[in-house]
């Protein structure tokens, strides 16, 4: 089937673009009709359902990369091959469904600091506006439960952050020669402006010789999260991975779904 990402609400839809300005889907359907479409192509790609108000975005990589785009930060520059920087399309790892595709972000966090995430552009939101969003992630991480690391645990010292901002994402180079994000997303476990702490990459595997792939699902939604759209209406969604851990880190991010709702 071909990806498209489906919005709907009661009677009509908004307009909802990708970042580069390209239309997404627009539909006129009854509250009925656009819960069952949202549902037809959620099996299928990426989907958008906008009901009462409240927009729900779903991304299954599997189907793709579908427009998010991978960035690193908190390294020096010049360092990728050292610190193994890269992330790809690729099968998930045994002993999970090699049939399934998911984003590898990987990287040896030598500066004890490294930051590794996924942004994903928005557009034809309000202008101007407030949303309060809610993140469910699922990954695959190796990382074993109560061990000992440098600098911190392979699991437990390595955190999901999830938020958006209203600039598009992008890195600066210091005075230090390090790269640097240019928005907000705090340091190792606490969170910032534009992202927040969800929970950390520890499996419930305790051997900690011998690391084992799971997957790990997050949910926000006992966290407050608010955004702010800029004058044109665009939003970036912000995911996150914060590595206090000195040591290679290897996460595959499976899915992602947002729920936003005007406030």
């Amino acid at each position: 089937m071909q990806q498209h990402a489906v919005a709907t609400r009661r009677r009509t839809t908004s307009l909802i673009l990708d970042a580069d300005g390209r239309r997404l889907t627009r539909r006129n359907a009854t509250r009925a009709f656009a819960v069952l479409l949202v549902a037809a192509f959620a099996a299928c790609s990426d989907s958008a359902g906008l009901v009462d108000g409240e927009i729900q975005l779903e991304f299954d990589f599997s189907k793709g990369i579908q427009g998010w785009v991978a960035g690193f930060a908190d390294y020096p520059v010049g360092k990728e091959t050292e610190w193994a920087i890269g992330s790809s399309l690729a099968p998930l790892p045994a002993p999970l469904d090699a049939s399934r595709s998911a984003i590898l972000l990987t990287g040896v966090n030598h500066s004890d600091d490294l930051f590794m995430y996924l942004t994903r552009g928005l557009t034809g939101l309000a202008p101007n506006a407030s949303y309060s969003a809610r993140f469910h992630v699922t990954l695959a991480t190796n990382a074993p439960k109560a061990c000992a690391g440098i600098g911190g645990a392979p699991g437990e010292s390595v955190v999901l952050k999830v938020g958006a901002t209203a600039t598009e994402p992008g890195r600066i180079v210091d005075a230090g020669q390090y790269y640097r994000a240019t928005f907000d997303y705090g340091s190792q476990l606490a969170g910032g402006r534009n992202a927040a702490s969800v929970g950390d990459l520890a499996t419930s595997n305790t051997n900690c010789s011998v690391p084992r792939y799971e997957l790990k699902e997050f949910d926000s939604g006992s966290m407050p999260l608010t955004f702010r759209t800029d004058g044109s209406g665009r939003l970036w969604l912000i995911v996150g991975i914060d590595s206090g851990f000195e040591g290679t880190t290897a996460a595959y991010v499976t899915a992602v779904r947002v729920e936003l709702v005007p406030r």
